[in-house]
């Protein structure tokens, strides 16, 4: 009986899979040469979460994946972009939803982070799914002020929770959210 219940407890474990982060395309601004792109490269690669980078040149993109289960940083992302003299364009996530998320104005945690859904469908996604950051480090100036311009929320603005929006979800005062776009 013992052991029954063992293997009914770990058969639970596995099937319960939680929404995370897979990987990402980053498209980096700036970059003139292949030389430029290898210093993204080995920055991006050298990341604790990152499991493998591929470039394409043509794109100024790096295509990311996780390691399964790590926690993804989108601020050490852009943080080691910009180590190596250049400036993130776009960075869209890609992410395992196994439920289903809030549409416009929602929250949702994806490998231990907190994300704001600032535009979307508005009746929530589920499934394998692109999540565009557009948090004012993630985007050039015209197009962060358009999505400026979608939300009132003071975690918009600062980059961390506040307001009631993120009151109104349970979300701890001062904690890291970034914003997303579906």
């Amino acid at each position: 009986m013992k052991s029954l219940s063992i293997i009914l407890a770990l058969s639970l474990c596995g099937s319960s899979a939680s929404a995370q982060v897979v990987g990402a395309k980053l498209q980096a601004s700036g970059l003139t040469c292949a030389m430029c792109a290898r210093s993204v490269y080995k920055n991006l690669e050298s990341l604790p979460f990152v499991d493998s980078v591929d470039t394409d040149l043509e794109q100024s993109a790096f295509v990311m994946t996780f390691k399964d289960g790590s926690t993804v940083d989108a601020d050490q992302i852009r943080k080691r972009v910009e180590d190596a003299g250049f400036s993130v364009a776009s960075l869209e996530l890609k992410a395992s939803l196994p439920s289903k998320v809030p549409g416009s104005d929602g929250h949702l945690t994806l490998s231990g982070r907190t994300y704001h859904i600032l535009s979307g469908s508005g009746t929530g996604i589920e499934g394998k799914a692109s999540l565009r950051v557009v948090d004012k480090s993630f985007l050039p100036t015209k197009e962060e002020k358009k999505y400026a311009g979608m939300s009132t929320a003071a975690c918009f603005r600062t980059g961390h929770s506040g307001g009631k929006c993120c009151e109104a979800s349970g979300i701890p005062a001062g904690q890291r959210v970034y914003h997303l776009s579906l």
